[in-house]
């Protein structure tokens, strides 16, 4: 009895639990506590302990996206009744029925208890298209200092996705955000297709693009130009065909030209060819076992998967040297003899090397535009750096793609020059101007006094300048003198650098998304899509989305 007590161990979060089972002591414990304990486990379930128990079993199954059948698992029940022997566990039609509204409404007050009434907040949306049930879905998710909620799912199975029907979803939108929250939406994020640039030409909001696609867009740019392939186009295609959360509009992208360039054209066919032949079992094992790394194919679908492969084959090309002087017992090699004179050509190692030195850069600021916590000040500021620190390539190329993208636009300039970290040092003349014709739009009188004392950092600012640049702190703490100008520059610096929060959240929705799943209507699938991301959010609130790590390629192991 003894032994099965301390394996019955309290949760410390349930703070009921000491009730039901009694808290372990250190010391022998005497009959009489022994004969409390076993009576408290034992003791029946009440009504509302019952209820208690089933929504915390309900938020388990929501959050982890687990199928209501596995309720009726002998397995589960066996190790519900190991925990509390006189509990029943709820079946798979109370988890779609009476608790999955329980949830949904819980989770819709608490998001409301995050935002203040007649708060500003940005909306963020993209798109799915489930290739497996053919369907596409377009996401919208609310996004202020303080919290990221869920709002709501659009389908588009059954509509095109023009910019008048991305419009009037973004109008909707607006309008549930007001209705649910009672927030003022002022600004919308998305990716920067040709029907979300014209989409943000008709509404009368402010409209930016994410950074970290546009970071994308660039790698693809630089790929097409030095390091192009006809076996890159191949991979690709089979890597987005495993893949079902991707944008009709984005497929084009995923596909990488060739161009005609005697130098590079092959660089990354010849790096596709190593990774494929070290895929192969032995040769992987043997790989790990040098304390290599597992070699990955590129995937159309993740970003920087082109630049991390250059990078797997420099980490690794001492040990895939040496597997490549192996023989086996009949004395043939291992590795192909076209991989290994790849793996001792000097000119190609040092061509995949400058491939690399290219596309590094540009990983370091998508990561860093991934961040939630960063907003299109930072992304300016990031583009800025970039462009400051490239070489001639990569500057000519990511020149052009910055014109393309806009992205240095009035809005993230002019939150750039409102950071009270960066204050627009790094803007040029025409950039200044474009910022001052801006606040001179949108500022009163009161506003533009206290722009010219901010920018010199005379008066209250200069003393603010002291003791903080955290933007959020700095701007809190103006709002009190400097209202008008507070306000705008809140607004502005509350936008993020990208949609990536909707990236991670969005990962598993080709598995919640489906109706048979759980048996549920069109109305309660939808419910259990939105109490899905709900807890997805409020279970990671320090972290609001999950990137790939992008290493700097100067961390290389020794």
């Amino acid at each position: 009895m003894q032994l099965h007590r301390k394996k019955c161990h309290l949760d410390p979060d349930d703070e009921d639990s000491e009730a039901r089972i009694g808290e372990s002591d250190a010391s022998s414990p005497t009959t009489s506590n022994t004969q409390t304990k076993i009576k408290h486990f034992f003791r029946k379930v009440t009504k509302t302990d019952k209820e208690r128990l089933d929504i915390r079993a309900a938020r388990f199954f929501f959050a982890c996206n687990v199928p209501f059948v596995a309720a009726s698992n002998k397995y589960f029940k066996e190790f519900c009744n190991a925990m509390q022997p006189t509990y029943k566990p709820p079946s798979r039609k109370r988890l779609a029925g009476p608790l999955l509204d329980a949830v949904h409404k819980e989770q819709i007050d608490l998001n409301g208890n995050f935002l203040k009434e007649g708060a500003h907040s940005v909306l963020l949306i993209d798109g799915w298209k489930n290739s497996a049930s053919n369907t596409k879905n377009v996401a919208a998710l609310l996004h202020n200092c303080d919290h990221r909620i869920f709002l709501e799912s659009y389908d588009f199975s059954n509509l095109r996705e023009t910019s008048e029907n991305l419009a009037e979803m973004v109008k909707n939108a607006v309008a549930l955000a007001k209705d649910r929250y009672k927030v003022e939406v002022f600004a919308v994020v998305t990716d920067n297709a040709a029907n979300m640039m014209s989409m943000g030409r008709i509404i009368d909001l402010i409209h930016t693009t994410c950074n970290a696609h546009i970071g994308n867009l660039l790698s693809k740019d630089l790929i097409r130009k030095y390091g192009s392939g006809t076996e890159l186009n191949k991979v690709s295609v089979i890597s987005q065909r495993r893949h079902t959360r991707l944008q009709s509009q984005q497929i084009d992208d995923c596909f990488v030209m060739q161009e005609d360039n005697p130098d590079n054209s092959s660089v990354l066919a010849k790096v596709h060819k190593i990774v494929n032949e070290f895929k192969k079992a032995n040769l992987e094992k043997k790989l790990t076992m040098l304390g290599g790394a597992k070699p990955k194919l590129p995937c159309a679908t993740r970003w920087c998967s082109e630049r991390d492969g250059l990078f797997w084959l420099i980490n690794n090309i001492a040990r895939m040297k040496q597997i490549s002087a192996e023989t086996n017992t009949d004395g043939k090699p291992y590795v192909k003899p076209s991989v290994s004179e790849l793996l001792f050509k000097e000119d190609f190692i040092q061509s995949v090397k400058e491939l690399l030195d290219l596309l590094n850069p540009v990983a370091i600021l998508i990561k860093n535009c991934q961040k939630s916590v960063n907003s299109i000040a930072d992304a300016t500021e990031e583009w800025i750096n970039l462009l400051a620190s490239a070489n001639p390539k990569l500057y000519e190329v990511a020149t052009e793609r910055c014109k393309t993208s806009d992205v240095f636009n009035k809005y993230s300039l002019t939150a750039n020059m409102l950071h009270p970290l960066y204050k627009g040092s790094q803007l040029n003349a025409e950039q200044n101007e474009m910022v001052e014709d801006f606040l001179l739009e949108n500022l009163d009188e009161d506003g533009l006094q206290s722009l010219l004392e901010y920018k010199k950092s005379t008066g209250f600012f200069a003393l603010l300048m002291e003791k903080t640049t955290k933007p959020d702190l700095f701007w809190d703490m103006a709002a009190n003198r400097r209202k008008s100008l507070a306000i705008f520059a809140q607004k502005l610096l509350m936008i993020p650098a990208s949609t990536a929060q909707l990236e991670g959240i969005f990962s598993n929705w080709s598995h919640v998304h489906t109706d048979l799943r759980n048996r549920l209507d069109a109305e309660r699938s939808k419910k259990l899509l939105e109490v899905y991301f709900s807890l997805k959010i409020n279970e990671n609130k320090d972290d609001y989305y999950r990137a790939d790590d992008v290493t700097d390629c100067s961390e290389k192991e020794n």
